[in-house]
């Protein structure tokens, strides 16, 4: 429609009371929302929600949204500079840190002083547009809207300024375009912000070997386990680790009231039924991931590791991203988002001494992998590497701790993260063989799945459909007329070939005869009439939308090179003499 281009162009043509008149009508201008409630199953126990409500299992809570926005805040206060006319936009007369620090400034919006970019470095692509960043996610609903979140208030201003000029562009040489920025995400069912026993299986052999174990089997068999398993017993539940840590975490985030043997925490500190029931329940989730080195969460971050570096590496060389991952040059900025059971195991992959896994990732963490490059010929950094890295989770270096790393710095060569993440940061290649028996229904998946993987398995699996289909139509065939089915055949004579049409003439006719006085709904024991309705492969469950079980207010983000500081709300600054004569990149 030509007039609906020229309105987007230019929304004033439409300021004749007439033309406002007939969009009012019309609806065309008309704002509303839509109100989703969880209230359609009414039929326990045979159909209901787990939960009624109005949240999603799992949703993003109004809290943790605005935990997320102050993450972005932090990112922009860090990172982000935009002129002198922001300073102290996060505290009352504060200047941010990219603004005193000229060093700090990986995204430089006025390009003066002493920073570089300006302008025309984003005169083409916006900062928050590819290739100044990369947004990755997993297909969930709370790690989806956390990034979107934190993502405005690290990039609010520009957003609404280039909202604002699209909405009053009036030409197509205008720069009329919506801000966007594109999220990359996966299925859900096979992405690798997790450790997925569907793309290793071997990941359950691992967890069942720490399981197995001594040390593990002493701490689930002792008296503390069995007390804390009999009040779970008496609150009407089996003691699954993490639905415990989320259930009690939410309930006390939010303010919610506890059941009353585990409402001390306040009068008990770290001997209260609370207390002891999340550290039980986070030892037991974690013991896996730090159980012989490391071995699962190494395994299960392999993917997730191998993307990261595909952004780290180039920005180390000087070099474009490999063509496998993409091509182009490296963001400057890559935020991936993701969940506690993202988080942790990429802290466990990087050494006992980085995380010990006994405090459950709080809502809202943000882990970040800095890069950055000496300046200059100073004696000081003779023989020293040219590209250093800088570990931040949660506003505190951590650095320091990485096996190889100086004790008493903030900054090491960023070789040694590389070296240290490259044996098990893989997509192919990995060994995820499981030695496990499976059930029956588990070991059909698996086998159909990795026949499927290749050709030959393609076509034995397409033969199989198609012989299956051949028997049962056979046998729908003998079951209804109670004999063989006939085929219409040639015969060869010295006269040539005939068709013997007489004879399937009779055929059919008894054919007709036998299903005469035949209802096919009563024989088969189902109305067969209706095609609208189908079988899944498997069944859908319904998700529970009471926040106040696992409405996780917010999620964790790995921002994996984002080269950013602190989560907090003050900031670490730069104060090492190594980052005198460094700059973030």
């Amino acid at each position: 429609d030509p007039f609906v281009k020229e309105v987007e162009r230019n929304p004033t043509v439409i300021d004749d009371e007439t033309d406002r008149e007939r969009h009012a009508e019309m609806g065309d201008s008309a704002m509303f929302l839509f109100e989703k409630r969880y209230d359609a199953l009414r039929d326990p126990p045979v159909l209901a929600n787990a939960f009624n409500g109005t949240c999603q299992m799992g949703q993003l809570l109004l809290r943790g949204y605005e935990q997320e926005l102050t993450n972005g805040k932090h990112l922009r206060n860090a990172y982000v500079y935009a002129g002198r006319s922001e300073e102290g936009m996060f505290k009352d007369g504060e200047e941010s840190l990219a603004s005193s620090d000229p060093r700090m400034r990986l995204f430089d919006l006025d390009g003066g002083n002493g920073g570089s970019g300006g302008a025309n470095e984003y005169k083409d692509k916006r900062p928050y547009e590819e290739p100044h960043l990369y947004y990755r996610a997993d297909d969930e609903q709370r790690t989806l809207m956390s990034g979107q979140v934190l993502l405005r208030g690290l990039w609010g201003p520009e957003i609404v300024a280039d909202a604002a000029a699209a909405a009053t562009a009036t030409t197509d040489n205008d720069d009329g375009e919506d801000p966007i920025i594109v999220l990359h995400t996966a299925d859900y069912k096979y992405d690798v912000l997790g450790s997925n026993w569907r793309d290793c299986p071997r990941l359950e052999d691992l967890e069942k070997e720490a399981n197995e174990s001594d040390l593990f089997q002493k701490f689930n068999s002792s008296d503390e386990a069995v007390e804390l398993r009999r009040i779970a017993a008496k609150l009407g539940t089996n003691f699954d680790t993490d639905d415990w840590i989320d259930c009690l975490m939410t309930t006390m985030c939010t303010d919610r009231p506890l059941p009353d043997v585990l409402n001390d925490y306040d009068d008990g500190g770290d001997d209260s039924v609370f207390q002891r029931i999340l550290d039980f329940a986070t030892y037991s989730s974690n013991y896996k991931l730090k159980h012989n080195n490391a071995a699962y969460a190494k395994l299960g971050m392999g993917p997730l590791w191998h993307e990261m570096l595909a952004n780290i590496r180039p920005v180390v060389d000087g070099t474009p991203k490999d063509e496998n991952d993409g091509g182009g040059p490296p963001p400057k900025m890559a935020l991936i988002s993701g969940h506690d059971s993202t988080l942790q195991p990429l802290l466990a992959s990087l050494g006992d001494d980085v995380w010990d896994g006994t405090i459950w990732t709080p809502y809202a963490s943000t882990f970040l992998i800095e890069i950055h490059k000496l300046k200059g010929d100073d004696p000081t950094f003779k023989g020293k590497p040219k590209t250093m890295f800088r570990l931040i989770y949660n506003g505190e270096a951590l650095t320091s701790r990485v096996d190889g790393c100086p004790v008493d710095s903030d900054l090491c060569d960023a070789s040694i993260l590389i070296n240290l993440v490259t044996p098990f940061a893989k997509i192919v290649d990995r060994d995820c063989k499981s030695s496990l028996p499976k059930d029956g229904a588990y070991s059909s998946i698996l086998a159909t799945e990795e026949l499927l993987t290749t050709p030959g398995g393609v076509l034995i699996f397409g033969s199989m459909m198609l012989l299956c289909g051949f028997l049962g139509s056979v046998g729908t065939f003998v079951y209804l007329t109670g004999r063989l089915p006939m085929c219409c055949c040639t015969r060869r004579s010295g006269r040539g070939a005939s068709v013997r049409g007489s004879s399937v003439s009779r055929e059919h006719d008894k054919a007709r005869e036998s299903y005469s006085g035949i209802s096919l709904p009563e024989r088969n024991g189902r109305d067969c009439g209706d095609e609208g309705v189908f079988e899944d492969e498997e069944p859908h469950t319904s998700r529970a939308n009471g926040e106040q079980t696992h409405g996780a207010p917010t999620t964790s983000h790995v921002p994996a090179t984002v080269y950013g500081s602190a989560t907090e709300s003050t900031a670490i600054s730069p104060t090492k003499a190594e980052l005198d004569d460094s700059e973030l990149i």
